[in-house]
């Protein structure tokens, strides 16, 4: 089961997963968890030793917290109508962003480029 048909089969229409991947990432385990407040999905994209984790959380009753600034911020990035705040952690970047009531990010070994590409096939909801 891959990342979006989890989010189809909980009748998640909100375009939240990219379409595009650093060349060499494959899929692999999609995790799901559920708690009364908010339904979390956890996926690993990996190329040899290098991964690429995008988690999505659904606040089932509430809107997520606002996204906290750090001084590892890069910048803030939108496209289509969307903040996206890219922090370096490391040798890592993360992407964070809230879309409706869903939190979410993706983080990993990638460059500034690669991120953006990521975050720009995610299709307009």
């Amino acid at each position: 089961t891959s990342l979006q048909d989890a989010l189809d089969q909980c009748d998640i229409t909100t375009s939240l997963v990219p379409t595009w991947m650093p060349d060499g990432y494959a899929e692999s385990d999609v995790t799901f968890t559920q708690t009364p407040k908010h339904r979390a999905f956890k996926v690993n994209y990996e190329s040899g030793d290098n991964i690429i984790v995008i988690r999505i959380a659904d606040y089932l009753d509430t809107y997520p917290m606002q996204i906290e600034q750090s001084d590892d911020l890069i910048e803030v990035y939108t496209f289509n109508e969307v903040d996206y705040y890219i922090f370096q952690n490391y040798n890592q970047l993360k992407a964070v962003w809230i879309n409706e009531h869903f939190e979410c990010y993706i983080a990993g070994s990638i460059t500034l480029t690669e991120i953006k590409e990521m975050l720009n096939s995610i299709e307009k909801g």
